[in-house]
């Protein structure tokens, strides 16, 4: 059976910049962007993870990030989500 494929949101403290992926591991994938193994965001360090979804094949994740990407209407409502579900779960 597949592994789901994890879709990501990280925001850099330095800039604010919200960056959207897909990765079957995100931890990795964080501690590459945090040591600056990608150029296009080594200058915005350190990355935090800011929202985290799944979806079950590598191609439903593309997509998705994709729609997120181009929509800021969904982008927003799925951010929001991921906020109300952290708040729900530390109260």
């Amino acid at each position: 059976m597949n592994r789901p494929i994890c879709i990501y949101a990280l925001k850099s403290e330095a800039t604010g910049r919200v960056l959207l992926g897909q990765t079957l591991n995100l931890r990795q994938r964080l501690l590459r962007h945090n040591a600056g193994r990608f150029t296009s965001t080594a200058g915005e360090r350190p990355w935090v993870v800011v929202r985290t979804d799944e979806r079950p094949t590598r191609l439903r994740a593309r997509l998705f990030v994709l729609r997120l990407t181009f929509s800021r209407r969904l982008r927003a409502a799925w951010m929001e989500r991921g906020e109300r579900a952290e708040a729900r779960a530390a109260g």
